[in-house]
């Protein structure tokens, strides 16, 4: 139910204050800025590391349909690669940083929401552990989006059209541990 919530929540407000049909052609505005919702929440870590993981969703409408795009990253070590003595990372370890790279999770005209958002956050809700702190009043981040940014999210949703899903989302692609011998701190 709460998931529920919070996703019509996300949604709404991309509606009111983010918006699609942004591309001049459509909105008949010169000089449009393409702008994406970006949400940022933290996950939990699993048990037997030290670090910080997120889950950022990017929402896109340059036309009428609307992309939702995904994607997690880390900066993470196993405690054993810690010396908790002298508060430092043992010598010849280190922090493991990556991210998954952005992944299409919906390009729809209206089962954006279901299939894209709602599908997200059901899948992480086990995870979540809160919103990466913006500051009041944000919760979310409204970014310009560049050209090379723009021809990214082109290129995943026409990767749909030809049959390449290597970069598509879905629940399968949840990342798991990183590291042998992790569970998920509950």
């Amino acid at each position: 139910m709460l998931s529920w919530v919070l996703g019509d929540i996300i949604c709404q407000e991309f509606d009111k204050n983010v918006g699609r049909n942004q591309d001049p052609m459509f909105s008949k505005k010169e000089g449009t800025e393409y702008s994406a919702m970006e949400i940022t929440f933290r996950l939990g870590r699993y048990e037997g590391e030290e670090g910080y993981r997120h889950l950022q969703i990017r929402i896109y409408g340059p036309q009428n349909y609307v992309a939702v795009l995904v994607q997690e990253d880390w900066i993470i070590i196993p405690e054993e690669d810690l010396d908790n003595e002298k508060d430092c990372v043992k010598p010849g370890k280190d922090y493991t940083v990556g991210n998954t790279g952005w992944m299409l999770a919906s390009y729809h005209e209206s089962c954006w929401r279901t299939d894209g958002i709602e599908n997200i956050i059901h899948a992480y809700e086990n995870h979540i552990s809160g919103l990466d702190s913006l500051g009041f009043p944000s919760w979310y981040l409204k970014v310009n989006l560049n050209e090379d940014e723009r021809k990214e999210i082109d290129a995943l949703i026409r990767s749909r059209d030809v049959g390449d899903f290597s970069r598509h989302w879905d629940r399968k692609k949840v990342q798991g541990p990183l590291f042998e011998k992790v569970e998920q701190k509950v």
